[in-house]
């Protein structure tokens, strides 16, 4: 209740720090992701756990859906990336190649990719029919967080105090850089 300060209701899911909480596409989902290694995916309207996904060695640093909700990509302290089956649970495929933690992840090219960013300096582009990398762009700092514009052609993250801006499409372009803050970033 926004007006009376209220929880409309309050969930025990993790028993470690939550890290990232999005919703799906339609709002009716929200997948939560812990330093326990562990995804829970939520009801929004009645609070009930959908899912519980275990696959993560170490803690899950960032989840995201596809645009279609019927997949949920994770990134983990392990460096490893996990596609989901959002109906399911399953996993249906893992990502590696990121030498350290994969702390951000977005789907583009309308779902039919996955972008990742890491603490080995690196952004990375994966095809989500093969597994296969499709680039790697070399950026000299740990990319944290990561999020997809709802044009599905713009994708956001931060490194330390400067915010990033850049089309998923041209991988290789240019960053805009969002300069102003002067103290740490912790979410995007």
């Amino acid at each position: 209740d926004m007006d009376g300060n209220t929880p409309l209701a309050k969930l025990k899911v993790h028993n470690e720090a939550i890290n990232a909480i999005v919703f799906s596409p339609d709002s009716l989902i929200a997948a939560v992701a812990s330093a326990d290694g562990t995804i829970s995916l939520v009801d929004v309207s009645t609070s009930e756990i959908l899912h519980h996904f275990e696959g993560h060695e170490g803690a899950v640093l960032d989840v995201a859906f596809s645009p279609d909700g019927q997949q949920l990509v994770s990134g983990g302290s392990t460096a490893l990336i996990i596609l989901w089956d959002v109906a399911s649970g399953e996993t249906l495929k893992t990502f590696t190649g990121h030498a350290d933690f994969v702390s951000g992840v977005a789907f583009v090219d309308e779902g039919a990719a996955i972008a990742s960013g890491s603490g080995d300096l690196s952004l990375r582009k994966w095809d989500i029919a093969t597994g296969e990398q499709l680039q790697l762009r070399e950026i000299g700092a740990t990319v944290e967080g990561m999020a997809l514009g709802p044009d599905g052609h713009n994708i956001i993250h931060f490194v330390d105090h400067v915010i990033l801006l850049w089309d998923p499409r041209q991988f290789d372009g240019t960053h805009n850089q969002l300069l102003g803050h002067e103290g740490q970033i912790n979410d995007i």
